[in-house]
């Protein structure tokens, strides 16, 4: 039995934001030959949770760049020590001083946003965007940060141009380097999580729990947020767009996430 994981955008998802045909196939296929799947994303539980409902399989959710593990089977969350409000505060002003920055809080529950980001209109279509943003509260509720308070606070992001995202990396590193994780996912996201959070992490929790180890794993990524998993992994695939940095560690690289690349990689390995 194989253990599969999986980045979601830019990975499993097309721009879309839908699995390919092709590959949703090949997926039923793995679990029906008893491989289990795991889901490891940036996004926040809440937006990651209606997955259950179009593929089978899925053992666990890895959230917010691990974050959160969520047990599908138990229907238990494991999360790591919340972020304090002061993240908060600073990134509601990166992005109420600049209407080009998208900013976004991920609860358990809930997820809180302020702007829309252009870039982020023009590469996906229009139902991929209300789809990702449905449900979200926006910052400007008067109830927006006690709510998020009442909830486990447990990742920031900013997203922008590369030249922003790499300028508020470095101020944000100075100011709180030794007490977050802070990362650059797809160049354009600027992630802020607990110490210590990282899919990897979280995988090898999760790994444990189903007496596995890396030698079990599979993994599938395109952005540094993936690194850990996909070097420690028996197998590790980058995208074709990946960041250079995985490709450098990756076992191979393969086709883009707007094709049935990753089905076809998974049949070789089934």
């Amino acid at each position: 039995m194989k253990i599969f994981a999986f980045d979601l955008d830019g990975t499993l998802l097309e721009d879309s934001g839908e699995i390919h045909p092709g590959t949703k196939k090949v997926l039923d296929l793995a679990v029906k030959k008893g491989h289990k799947l795991i889901l490891a994303t940036g996004r926040g539980l809440s937006a990651v949770l209606p997955f259950l409902e179009k593929v089978s399989g899925i053992e666990y959710l890895i959230c917010s760049n691990g974050s959160v593990l969520f047990d599908v089977k138990n229907s238990k969350v494991k999360n790591l020590k919340p972020l304090e409000m002061d993240v908060y505060e600073d990134f509601v002003q990166e992005a109420k001083n600049n209407e080009n920055i998208f900013f976004s809080a991920n609860g358990i529950q809930n997820i809180f946003v302020i702007n829309t980001f252009p870039p982020l209109e023009e590469k996906y279509d229009q139902n991929y965007i209300k789809e990702l943003l449905k449900g979200t509260i926006p910052v400007e509720d008067e109830y927006a940060r006690e709510k998020l308070e009442e909830d486990v606070f447990i990742q920031a992001a900013l997203k922008s141009d590369e030249i922003t995202i790499k300028h508020l990396y470095e101020k944000y590193r100075e100011k709180y380097g030794d007490k977050y994780s802070i990362v650059i996912t797809n160049k354009v996201y600027l992630d802020i999580n607990p110490l210590n959070a990282s899919k990897y992490n979280a995988l090898i929790v999760a790994l444990k729990n189903m007496n596995k180890n890396e030698g079990d794993l599979i993994s599938f990524g395109d952005s540094n947020n993936d690194l850990d998993m996909v070097k420690n992994s028996s197998k590790g695939y980058a995208m074709q767009h990946a960041t250079e940095q995985l490709k450098k560690v990756a076992t191979e690289v393969i086709g883009t996430n707007n094709s049935d690349t990753i089905g076809k990689k998974l049949l070789e390995l089934i």
